[in-house]
């Protein structure tokens, strides 16, 4: 992996802002120290930056429009659940899952968020109720930026957190590898993993979903888990993550 991922993402984002005329909001990997030395980089693709309320674009001014800048998770929702989710993809086996009561301690969760990366789709604010068309739209008009970034991080596991949000992501990869024609491959039951090029896509609840945290957590985890069962059986194909 190419070093100074931080520096590169400063100078996409630069480059993106001048070129759009937008205040974007700054996304990517939290501590890149913690990133380079997990074995597992866990990215979380979202929507778009919350700028619904007065107080949410309060929030992103104090962080200086960057949500690398976000110090302790535990403090906002959306963040812990994260946090906690981290957790337990990061310390997840075959035999094995992190219970959420060890998921949910601060420490364990900040740890685990230090090590992580974020990216929206779309890095203008919006509304508390997100247009998933304007994302949409946003996504396929910046999508050579989008798959910059993604190229810049190299993350091996890449969940994508809302209704239809791997549709999306999908479609901005696949759009730029048209010639190829890149097909992901799915991995365990039900259409919500797909191995491609060696990184797992996960589709997963947003972490603002009306369900128990624990649900969830467990959600998420669990079929996490499932994947690592089926990689298993790749023997030398096996990504390194996995093992």
């Amino acid at each position: 992996m190419e070093e100074n991922i931080t520096a590169r993402l400063d100078y996409l984002f630069a480059t993106w802002q001048q070129d759009s005329g937008d205040q974007i909001v700054k996304d990517g990997v939290i501590q890149e120290d913690e990133w380079n030395r997990s074995r597992r980089k866990i990215l979380f693709v979202l929507k778009e930056p919350n700028g619904g309320t007065k107080k949410a674009l309060e929030d992103l001014a104090r962080i200086h429009n960057d949500l690398r800048q976000v110090e302790d998770p535990s403090r906002a929702g959306n963040w812990a659940h994260l946090g906690r989710w981290a957790y337990g993809l990061l310390g997840a086996g075959t035999e094995h899952i992190p219970a959420f009561g060890e998921a949910n301690g601060s420490a364990n969760m900040l740890e685990a968020w230090r090590r992580i990366a974020l990216m929206n789709l779309k890095k203008t604010p919006g509304k508390a109720q997100a247009d998933m068309s304007a994302i949409e739209q946003y996504a396929s008009a910046n999508r050579e930026a989008l798959v910059r970034q993604l190229d810049i991080m190299q993350a091996d596991i890449v969940v994508c957190c809302g209704e239809n949000m791997h549709s999306i992501l999908f479609g901005v990869l696949q759009e730029r590898e048209a010639a190829a024609q890149s097909e992901f491959g799915e991995v365990g039951r039900g259409e919500d993993c797909w191995l491609r090029k060696g990184v797992l896509y996960v589709q997963h609840y947003h972490p603002g979903a009306r369900l128990k945290s624990s649900v969830l957590y467990y959600g998420l985890v669990a079929r996490f888990q499932q994947a690592l069962v089926q990689l298993s059986k790749l023997s030398d194909r096996r990504p390194a993550w996995a093992l």
